[in-house]
């Protein structure tokens, strides 16, 4: 949903007849706060623990669009889908990055992670036309209200957290033992005791870590790709009406990209399979195809 929020764009325009740039701002709170409270919602799994990181956001994300069919105004919208639901999404997927790590190891953890990364594209082939589906049957706040009673069936994750915590926890200590008996680096640190004892010391210290200037200038890199896509996908049925394109080819064009999403996030695993190769091509082919672009 958050990058095919798009799709809402002309509906909330003509709605609450307000500028782009004012309109625009609902999903540009939406992606921002889904990356960006990411940090927290990590630390928030650390001090709280799995089970109850995925309850906070499977009742997030349902009440922040269910609460969207009430609004009057865009800046509920910014509070209730920007705030809310963005609060929600993070949570629930950096839920599901944790569970993989800890529950896979080496390369099959390469190749969940990539299937999970490459899952938002490939939903977003039927979105679009799911959402202006809904638009075209009911009104923008009814379809709010459908998404939110959609977005409800997420109970399931904390279900699974919540029956298997335990298991999850020991899977989770035995690849920390593992990992300091091989000395191995890039594994999930585990929360212990210790951990949750010491949570902002240990928040700080891995902050002085994170700060070193490949991963600065790695974190200001993808911060500007991200933004020159979202601001594509927000727009991007405004840019076919004013270059007097049809809706439909309007709503194909978020299928392509999403096709193209797709692929480009799978074939990085599947070349990580072969050895030798080096994955400094991956930003080379990236900073290349989005110049082109």
């Amino acid at each position: 949903m958050v990058f095919a929020f798009g799709v809402f764009f002309v509906e909330l325009l003509d709605k609450f007849q307000k500028d782009r740039a004012t309109t625009v701002t609902v999903q540009a709170l939406l992606v921002g706060i889904f990356l960006s409270f990411g940090v927290v919602s990590g630390a928030l799994i650390t001090k709280l623990g799995l089970p109850w990181v995925t309850l906070l956001s499977c009742i997030l994300v349902p009440v922040g669009f269910c609460v969207s069919s009430f609004a009057t105004r865009k800046e509920h919208l910014y509070i209730s889908i920007g705030i809310v639901s963005g609060v929600g999404i993070s949570m629930g997927f950096i839920s599901v990055v944790v569970i993989v790590g800890r529950i896979f190891t080496g390369k099959k953890k390469v190749l969940f992670l990539a299937v999970l990364s490459a899952s938002s594209p490939l939903a977003g082939l039927v979105y679009p036309y799911f959402l202006d589906w809904l638009m075209t049957l009911f009104y923008l706040s009814e379809t709010f209200l459908i998404l939110g009673a959609i977005y409800s069936n997420s109970s399931p994750l904390f279900i699974l957290c919540w029956m298997n915590r335990s298991t999850i926890t020991d899977v989770a200590l035995s690849s920390r033992v593992s990992t300091d008996n091989t000395n191995t680096e890039n594994e999930t640190p585990v929360p212990t005791t210790r951990h949750k004892g010491n949570f902002i010391i240990n928040g700080i210290q891995t902050l002085r870590e994170m700060v070193n200037t490949t991963y600065l200038l790695l974190l200001f890199a993808t911060a500007i790709s991200a933004a020159g896509i979202n601001g594509y996908l927000e727009v991007i049925l405004d840019i076919c009406r004013w270059k007097g394109f049809s809706k439909s080819r309007g709503l194909f064009a978020i299928v392509i990209f999403n096709i193209a999403n797709t692929v480009s996030r799978l074939v990085p695993v599947v070349l990580k399979q072969k050895r030798g190769f080096n994955s400094f091509i991956y930003p080379i082919i990236s900073t290349i195809s989005g110049c082109v672009g």
